[in-house]
């Protein structure tokens, strides 16, 4: 029996690994760019489901509308919302208003996630095209050179600035939810059969609730 060519073996080893490593780059690749699709057509699916209509009007609009950033994760818009003249939420026509925002709310935030996904994918994507048309690139400088691409791209198409809308944790904007509650402002049938989980988790926990709205 011949000596074990331990050479050949770690050569073949690292081949497999490089092999392996390529394949896993290119599956999470495919993975991005399916989460992406998907939260890039969510809006169009989410307004089959509802069958969206007109958006209703709100008297805070005028406060609350100009912090809405299209295709951003609008946390500051939506807690306006939820804590300005509370009293409004007494007319149907502003609870209406709610579940069109809690909507539109999500809608732009799938749209987020997609822009980032997409971003992601663009840079990998971008860094492997750097380094095709040229194999002695340094990896540093075929990644920097992709990043720089696309953060141009961002910037032009809007995504930059809907990256600037400042993140209120969702606890923060459950317990606005609950406030309204607590008041007997909105109550969980408003929001349908199948209600948005933000609403769900305000509900949660929810004990004394007096009326603001009288006997109307």
């Amino acid at each position: 029996m011949g000596d074990f060519n331990f050479e050949r073996c770690e050569s073949h080893s690292a081949s497999l690994h490089k092999l392996m490593k390529s394949v896993a780059n290119l599956f999470a690749v495919l993975a991005l760019v399916l989460a992406a699709t998907t939260a890039f057509f969510w809006d169009d699916l989410v307004a089959l489901y509802y069958n969206k209509t007109a958006k209703p009007i709100s008297i805070a609009d005028k406060i609350c509308a100009p912090l809405w950033v299209a295709r951003a994760q609008n946390d500051p818009a939506l807690q306006c919302y939820l804590t300005q003249k509370v009293e409004r939420f007494c007319n149907e026509q502003e609870r209406e208003h709610l579940i069109w925002t809690l909507r539109e709310y999500r809608n732009e935030s799938a749209n987020f996630n997609a822009d980032l996904a997409l971003a992601l994918v663009s840079v990998q994507l971008g860094y492997y095209a750097e380094q095709a048309t040229d194999p002695k690139k340094d990896a540093v400088q075929a990644l920097s050179q992709s990043q720089a691409k696309v953060a141009k791209r961002l910037q032009a198409n809007g995504v930059a600035k809907a990256m600037k809308v400042d993140h209120i944790s969702r606890r923060k904007l459950a317990a606005n939810v609950q406030s309204l509650a607590e008041k007997g402002l909105i109550q969980l049938s408003d929001f349908g059969q199948w209600p948005d989980s933000l609403i769900v988790d305000g509900f949660k926990g929810l004990k004394a609730v007096r009326s603001t709205c009288g006997s109307s």
